[in-house]
């Protein structure tokens, strides 16, 4: 028995040793694999579900739509420009007053990022309605203050976080400019979605981008040129060979 017992203890601690290397590799791999899994599940836990690297133009179309066209407050004309009174209204008379930038947050960074997005789905028509918005912000802006940031606006993530000022001449020659080629981009193959303007209807945007055009230059009608535009020569232009809105082509006959 005494030869027995002492015989077999070497294979019991063979055997020992085989399940501690065992366990170590088995508690090891599951370690690996752990790790593994928290990195991945932490990725998907840090990310913010309300704040998305990417975004479907039609929400920031509606979005920036809302917001733009407002009376007194109310956006329920954002489809139209009424207004019902007997009385004076705060948009008939230019007074002295305080105003706000707070259009360059709420509006146009919103508009440069609906551009961007545009982009990246090859929709020309997000962008043609994209520089349509930033041309009346910063016409309604320049109205306002005269010399405003344009040129450099809506930059810093280019790392401009102090836009210079532009004058106003600048200002209303490069919305021209976009304005133009707003005209150049729509068109009736890319859909426009999320549109409580005109429901989707490009010639609409066309129609209503050309006449902000002939709307800036009545406004600036008392300059001759517009940096490189000649006022009288670009209105001529625009009115006889764009289409746009009835009130603008009724005025101009007349």
């Amino acid at each position: 028995m005494k030869n027995i017992n002492t015989a077999a203890k070497p294979q019991k601690s063979k055997k020992a040793k085989w399940l501690r290397r065992f366990s170590i590799k088995t508690a090891a791999l599951a370690g690996i694999l752990m790790l593994a899994s928290c990195e991945t599940d932490l990725d998907k836990i840090n990310e913010n579900p309300n704040d998305k690297a990417s975004v479907d133009p039609k929400v920031l179309l509606t979005y920036i739509s809302k917001n733009a066209f407002q009376v007194n407050g109310d956006n329920m004309y954002a489809s139209r420009m009424m207004i019902g009174t007997d009385g004076e209204n705060t948009y008939q008379y230019m007074k002295w007053n305080d105003a706000s930038f707070d259009v360059y947050t709420t509006g146009i960074l919103n508009t440069v990022k609906m551009m961007q997005e545009a982009e990246k789905i090859s929709n020309k028509n997000y962008a043609a309605i994209g520089k349509f918005y930033r041309a009346y912000y910063f016409f309604n802006l320049s109205l306002k203050f005269g010399s405003i940031p344009y040129t450099e606006a809506a930059k810093g993530e280019s790392g401009i976080t102090q836009p210079k000022y532009d004058s106003q001449e600048t200002v209303m020659a490069g919305i021209l400019s976009e304005l133009k080629e707003a005209n150049d981009l729509i068109n009736t193959n890319d859909k426009i979605e999320g549109d409580i303007i005109y429901n989707g209807d490009a010639t609409k945007w066309k129609k209503l981008i050309n006449s902000f055009r002939l709307k800036i230059l009545i406004t600036m009608s008392k300059k001759a040129t517009l940096g490189s535009y000649n006022v009288a020569s670009e209105f001529s232009s625009v009115a006889a060979n764009q289409p746009f809105n009835d009130f603008y082509h009724r005025q101009w006959r007349t």
